[in-house]
């Protein structure tokens, strides 16, 4: 009795992996077949982490998002990461389907609004800050500024036109101004902001990027580099800019109109980001 007790205990056993193998294979063949339903799109991107990386799942939160609307309009998104300034450009000259077909996310400058079709709504919003290194500019005080008047006392290091970065108008004007220094990359802003011996002391960045850059890249030195406190208001959060970005594709590409007419931000998808925009 107890050898057939055992015996229906391993039978039982092996039907049911058998069907959890079997429910497994039909869900991913389901998933399967639903990727092949969908069109592939190319999305050019940079590393801008922790929004957009190749470092996560997904590629980060930003185009996590990008990926359930794109889906949900029936396209598959393939991802290739490239410098920002590349990305702009394939894009703006990308005149067919295939290709680089979309990149986000961008400011909606006026130079870009006559070279791309730009999303309706963001895709996101974040707070542009200052950071500063205290070893050159306070030694170690906090910094309060004005930002018209106090900020054009400091070298401020900014990432080119070339490099996929177009900044406010406001501070634009202060970045090409005598006291800008132009880099190629966020990289070398930053690397700049951290050496001893340049003249950078402030660059502009949105700021949990900056910090993920400063942790990820300048471990040993990111404890000198400092956020400005801007002297605007007394709110707990200050924000030098509050800025939106985009997703953009070429005017060059006919079909780009129809795209951009579906592209819908806001729909049946749980929108992560949509409390902090609207």
């Amino acid at each position: 009795m107890f050898f057939l007790t055992r015996i229906r205990a391993i039978l039982i056993f092996l039907l049911l992996a058998f069907l959890t193998e079997a429910c497994q294979t039909l869900d991913s063949n389901n998933n399967n077949n639903e990727n092949e339903d969908l069109t592939t799109i190319e999305i050019a991107v940079g590393e801008w982490k922790p929004f957009v990386t190749e470092d996560f799942e997904g590629y980060g939160e930003v185009p996590e998002l990008i990926t359930a609307i794109l889906q949900e309009m029936g396209y598959q998104p393939v991802y290739k990461f490239m410098p920002w300034g590349q990305a702009e450009k394939i894009v703006r000259e990308n005149e067919k389907d295939t290709g680089s077909r979309v990149t986000f996310p961008y400011r909606d400058t006026t130079k870009r609004k006559g070279e791309f079709l730009i999303s309706e709504k963001p895709v996101f919003q974040e707070c542009i800050r200052l950071f500063y290194n205290s070893d050159k500019v306070s030694r170690n005080k906090p910094l309060i500024i004005s930002l018209s008047k106090d900020l054009k006392k400091y070298k401020i290091g900014y990432v080119s036109e070339e490099g996929g970065y177009q900044y406010p108008e406001e501070l634009d004007k202060l970045l090409k101004g005598k006291n800008g220094i132009e880099v190629d990359s966020l990289y070398e802003a930053f690397s700049k902001l951290v050496d001893p011996n340049s003249d950078v002391q402030v660059v502009p960045e949105v700021e949990e990027v900056g910090e993920e850059l400063l942790y990820q890249l300048f471990p040993e030195t990111r404890f000198s580099i400092k956020i400005i406190e801007e002297n605007i208001n007394q709110s707990e959060e200050q924000c030098l800019f509050q800025e939106n970005y985009y997703l953009m594709v070429s005017k060059r590409n006919p079909h780009n109109d129809e795209f951009m007419k579906e592209f819908k931000y806001l729909g049946k998808i749980n929108c992560i980001f949509c409390a902090k925009i609207f």
